[in-house]
């Protein structure tokens, strides 16, 4: 009996997990931006939300930010950018807090902080707005 009892546990809390995981999964992972012509990457990686307020932690790292140009915009004058913060989701609704920007070319980016970002989950993908659709790695790959 008591063997039986804890097999409908492991059962029950398997199944609890498996719906978990699939309402968490369509956000929760890696996605790619290709910001468009001479701006570069940016990949964005969502962890899956944590505790009763669903908060999960949110990291960036895009290949050459426009945003670490010098003051002169002037193209080349940009660098790698990483970032962290956290986001929330409300239905597709996405909306990010980046609470940590670093240039690596050294230009402070703290007058910026924070930074709220909105974004909408769509069947094409993680949507920006602006013609900025992030899509998952394996989508991004297959079409360079």
């Amino acid at each position: 009996m008591s063997r039986f009892v804890i097999f409908l546990c492991v059962l029950i809390f398997a199944a609890t997990g498996a719906v978990a995981s699939a309402s968490t999964a369509p956000l929760t992972g890696a996605w790619v931006l290709d910001d468009g012509p001479g701006s570069g990457t940016s990949r964005y990686l969502f962890g899956a939300p944590g505790g009763s307020d669903g908060v999960r932690q949110f990291t960036i790292f895009d290949t050459y930010a426009t945003f670490c140009e010098d003051g002169t915009h002037t193209p080349g004058s940009g660098s790698s950018m990483t970032g962290k913060g956290t986001a929330t989701t409300t239905g597709p609704n996405v909306s990010i807090v980046v609470t940590s920007l670093k240039c690596h070319n050294g230009k402070d980016l703290a007058a910026f902080l924070p930074l709220t970002l909105g974004a909408t989950l769509t069947s094409a993908g993680l949507d920006f707005g602006g013609g900025f659709v992030a899509v998952r790695p394996a989508a991004f790959h297959a079409t360079i």
